[in-house]
């Protein structure tokens, strides 16, 4: 049953917008069960390389902020831990937060996420058919959800979390109990905002 199910909202602040070669600066995460954020996770990350200036404009973190953090390496075995193997896989614009992670991996001689992944921008497009848009700060303005420090990454997470939990209670009213009742193979692909990082 979907209220069964572990969620974990990740979001990722960056270098840049490709995974392939800009960097993971920081990640946050926000473990969700039975309607509930139960747990989260936060670190800044140093990226070995310095953050771009038009970059560092939007999520205001400097290269000064990263210089004493740990590096993707050094948390990884912690940030795999708090995924749980069986949660599902959640972010608004999912494959920008899941390539990066699996490039930072990869990089590092790991395996890519085994996790399934649900995109909440796919998901506010099937439960919220009207809205003319599905940005974070939209939705987050809709439903009355805070964002203390927009794209930084815990505070997007979190309020992420808050829109999930929300369109998963839409979902269960509508007698939509189950996961496979989330026909994601129905919702249009998710169009990239302008600033994803």
């Amino acid at each position: 049953m979907i209220r069964d199910t572990t969620f974990i909202v990740v979001d990722t602040e960056t270098t840049g917008t490709v995974g392939a070669t800009d960097k993971i600066i920081e990640i946050g995460a926000s473990k969700v069960r039975n309607g509930e954020i139960i747990d989260t996770f936060h670190t800044l990350l140093n990226p070995g390389v310095l953050i771009p200036h038009n970059v560092m404009q939007i999520h205001n973190i400097t290269d000064s902020m990263v210089a004493m953090s740990p590096s993707f390496a050094d948390i990884v075995d912690e940030f795999m831990d708090f995924m749980d193997r069986d949660a599902i896989f959640t972010a608004h614009n999912v494959d920008f937060d899941k390539d990066f992670i699996n490039h930072e991996l990869k990089r590092i001689g790991k395996c890519p996420l085994p996790h399934q992944s649900l995109c909440t921008i796919k998901l506010a497009r099937k439960v919220f058919p009207y809205f003319k848009r599905y940005g974070l700060g939209f939705l987050c303005d809709s439903f009355g959800v805070e964002i203390p420090n927009a794209h930084r990454a815990l505070d997007d997470s979190l309020a992420t979390a808050k829109i999930l939990i929300k369109m998963l209670e839409e979902l269960e009213a509508e007698g939509m109990i189950h996961l496979k009742d989330i026909n994601l193979r129905s919702i249009p692909k998710a169009v990239p905002t302008l600033s994803m990082f």
